[in-house]
């Protein structure tokens, strides 16, 4: 039974055949269970021209294809499987897709509202097919659920986030942020969330192309870090409203995803929790610079929340490092 306004109706984890995918198998199971969601294990087909045949033999194209899909079909009910005798009330769904992998899995997510993708962000498979990696890149841009991406272990990965720390941009969108740290960390009594939003000021050669003063005065940063603290405890009183653990930080300085991945590193997290925009169009992984840095230097599992395009117009609300950049008055 799903826990009352669990928000998880379906999580899904995609496989690969090896062992490194099927570690996001126990906390996406895990997940699934705690919220009452579907499971959907899900695995993409390679080409079948890709598939090596027996020794000195020769198998037509439909009986290889055939041979293929049940043998992957039997892996993903053996996966099932195991997660049944874990958790005998768990509802499990298995799917084998074919085409481009990142784009059938974004379809299948969509097609089947999942609510939430867990994969590890990479992997090497007995189907000899290398994907969980630069899959991970691109589902990212593609798939429009939450992506708990998660690192590689040598022992079990854990189960269980109770230190999340959250990183907002003062840009709209930071409502869905909240909304998905709050899914996935309410799982687990005790969840203890961190706000924090870092205001980078531009540097100086950026400030003088645009005709403001080299130097950013003291008072001036202080004013926009008052600012953004008061909007980080307005979201951090809505979830200490609602029963949760909550504190905030307002950081400046350089280097926004470093000290982002710092705190984290320092402060215990176990999750990081972070919003993205990569309108469709474009053709590789576009979070923005902070975002792809936070992806690829956290060492703990990391939530990745789409959110939509940003506007184009610079200087909107909430963009704290345009609002660094001032108007050239005091406050």
């Amino acid at each position: 039974m799903r826990p009352m306004n669990s928000p998880l109706r379906s999580v899904m984890v995609p496989l690969d055949g090896s062992s490194v995918s099927e570690q996001a198998l126990a906390v996406g199971a895990a997940l699934a269970s705690a919220a009452g969601a579907t499971l959907h294990l899900a695995t993409v087909k390679p080409p079948v021209s890709t598939v090596a045949g027996p020794p000195g033999g020769f198998v037509d194209g439909a009986t290889a294809e055939r041979a293929l899909h049940e043998g992957m079909r039997a892996y993903l009910e053996e996966q099932a499987g195991s997660v049944r005798a874990a958790t005998p009330a768990a509802v499990v769904a298995c799917a084998v897709l074919s085409g481009p992998t990142a784009r059938s899995l974004a379809t299948y997510a969509g097609a089947h509202e999942v609510d939430l993708v867990v994969m590890t962000t990479h992997g090497c498979g007995g189907i000899k097919r290398l994907w969980l990696g630069s899959v991970a890149d691109e589902l990212l841009r593609r798939v429009r659920s939450p992506v708990l991406l998660l690192r590689p272990a040598r022992a079990r990965q854990a189960i269980g986030f109770h230190r999340v720390l959250v990183a907002l941009d003062g840009s709209t969108g930071c409502e869905s942020v909240m909304e998905s740290a709050v899914a996935v960390g309410a799982l687990f009594p005790g969840a203890h969330y961190t706000l924090v939003q870092v205001l980078e000021p531009l540097p100086p050669r950026m400030l003088r192309m645009l005709g403001k003063p080299a130097r950013i005065g003291p008072a001036w940063v202080e004013y926009h870090r008052a600012t953004v603290l008061s909007r980080l405890e307005h979201l951090g009183w809505g979830l200490r409203h609602r029963g949760f653990a909550a504190d905030v930080r307002a950081l400046v300085g350089q280097g926004t995803a470093e000290q982002i991945l710092d705190l984290a590193r320092h402060g215990g997290s176990d999750l990081l929790v972070i919003g993205t925009r990569a309108p469709p169009e474009v053709e590789r992984l576009v979070f923005g610079s902070v975002a792809d840095k936070i992806v690829r230097g956290a060492t703990q599992p990391v939530l990745v929340v789409p959110l939509e395009p940003a506007p184009a117009a610079r200087g909107e609300p909430g963009d704290s490092t345009a609002a660094l950049a001032g108007s050239g008055r005091a406050p």
